[in-house]
């Protein structure tokens, strides 16, 4: 893969994490906490893949993303060993969310993966301008 190539991935990435991240917002303004969950771990997962792709790496699955998020990212220590919580706990979330139709979700809930998906983000985004990705 390309640098050009790379960086637009990152940038496409990026973009789509800022929109499921404010999708997140709106659905929970709306009281629709487990659809703001679901929305949470997508803004989490795009920002996954754009640190991945400054990487180099595509990943084919989500699970490779998460796994490969760990070795690449989390395991040398350029996040946070906290931010583990986002892609643990933010996968299993979003099963529940899709899948367990008994499982619910507060709003309180909600807003608790949308703070840490924030600071997932905004600390991803502080690595990537850090390593001159972003043009920020």
């Amino acid at each position: 893969m390309s640098e050009k190539n790379r960086r637009h991935h990152v940038r496409v990435e990026l973009a789509r994490a800022e929109k499921s991240l404010g999708a997140a917002e709106t659905l929970l303004s709306l009281g629709l906490p487990a659809e703001s969950v679901q929305r949470s771990w997508y803004s989490s997962f795009y920002t996954a893949r754009a640190l991945l792709f400054s990487r180099g790496i595509d990943p084919p699955s989500d699970e490779a993303a998460i796994r490969l998020l760990k070795a690449e990212i989390l395991g040398p220590g350029l996040l946070d060993l906290p931010h583990e919580r986002v892609t643990a706990g933010m996968e299993r979330a979003r099963e529940l969310a899709d899948y367990k139709t008994a499982v619910t979700f507060s709003a309180e809930d909600a807003q608790a993966e949308l703070d840490a998906v924030r600071l997932f983000t905004r600390d991803a985004v502080a690595l990537l301008t850090r390593e001159g990705w972003t043009g920020r």
